[in-house]
């Protein structure tokens, strides 16, 4: 036997020992769930919930939906609370995705600036969206609509828009919550 042999015939026993340690332990999988920091996602209550001994569930917080979406797409997240429209682009784009459950139901609010008084002094403001694909953006429609109001819609991150409001750089937002409560308390 020479040495290159037996270095070869060591490495691969320990390699097989050290896989027979891990099959045997009680390591967990972790399922990596990418979400928005927005409290209708179940996600948030959900690894507290969860019990499994084979499984935990690993939260994996996004800023905005395009890096969520893509996160998917590269399967770095195993799965993904994510807007129902961009779920149907990933998977008419070849993306190996299913639906398995519909969670946005309510949560939503609309906060503007303090100096506005009435619906129709959005007229012509900056109101933020998280995205023309979510349901704020059609409750914000119909609201318009229904008062014949147009304002200059801007997509922004969930997660700016307080300070965005504050800054005085859009007049108002419609979001999920926590960002309704946030930019209440910031002065909105």
């Amino acid at each position: 036997m020479n040495r290159r042999y037996a270095l070869g015939f060591l490495a691969g026993f320990l390699a097989l020992s050290a896989t027979k340690s891990v099959a045997n332990s009680k390591f967990k999988k972790g399922i990596k769930i990418g979400y928005l920091p927005i409290c209708d996602h179940l996600i948030i209550i959900a690894k507290d919930i969860f019990s499994s001994d084979e499984f935990d569930i690993v939260p994996i917080k996004f800023a905005n939906w395009a890096d969520l979406s893509e996160a998917l797409r590269a399967k770095a997240v195993d799965g993904a609370f994510l807007l129902a429209p961009l779920g149907l682009m990933l998977k008419g784009s070849g993306v190996d995705i299913k639906a398995i459950m519909a969670a946005h139901k309510n949560g939503s609010s609309l906060v503007v600036n303090n100096s506005i008084k009435t619906i129709n002094e959005l007229e012509g403001k900056n109101i933020a969206i998280p995205s023309r694909f979510s349901s704020h953006y059609y409750i914000l429609h119909k609201l318009l609509s229904e008062h014949n109001i147009k304002v200059n819609l801007v997509d922004m991150a969930p997660t700016e828009m307080p300070f965005a409001l504050l800054t005085n750089r859009i007049d108002g937002y419609i979001v999920a919550e926590p960002f309704g409560q946030l930019g209440v308390q910031r002065g909105g």
